[in-house]
């Protein structure tokens, strides 16, 4: 899928998601179009699949999947 990006000297292109974080971490990304229509700041917007393991301090929601057996009732 392709993104649509803002580089630093403000012109617009559209990169593979595959290459998006490299692009961040590079400098080379103003901005970022999501699938939802709104542009994301990169610096200072939330980017998904950044938290780090273990920094979720709430109830662990998923765990009744954890060791899900479709066998065993």
């Amino acid at each position: 899928m392709a993104l649509l990006v803002q580089y630093v000297n403000k012109s617009l292109g559209y990169i593979p998601n595959y290459e998006l974080n490299a692009l961040v971490a590079s400098g080379r990304i103003l901005s970022f179009k999501r699938a939802e229509g709104n542009w994301v700041d990169p610096a200072i917007g939330p980017m998904r699949g950044c938290g780090k393991p273990g920094s979720y301090n709430g109830p662990e929601r998923r765990a009744r999947f954890n060791n899900y057996n479709p066998g065993v009732q």
